[in-house]
């Protein structure tokens, strides 16, 4: 971080790689046949459970945020998972 004099560190708490693929994989077996019928009772608690729109909003969250940066602050963004 020494190299980059100004740098502004931000955590956005999104879930690696990983993280995401294993919320994305829950989402999947949820829109199923199987997943439906499993879940017509509770469904929003289900999905909820999955994690993918908590990533989503994050992630959305993150995208603007960035574009906030470029946009009115005229800087330059770095987007890396931790």
């Amino acid at each position: 971080m020494a190299h980059y004099p100004g740098l502004r560190l931000s955590f956005m708490n999104i879930d690696n790689i990983h993280g995401l693929r294993d919320a994305l994989r829950k989402l999947f077996a949820l829109c199923t046949p199987t997943g439906i019928a499993d879940a017509e009772n509770g469904y929003l608690a289900k999905l909820e459970a999955t994690g993918w729109l908590k990533q989503a909003r994050l992630l959305c969250q993150a995208s603007v945020r960035m574009a906030e940066l470029v946009d009115a602050e005229a800087t330059s963004v770095l987007n890396h998972c931790r």
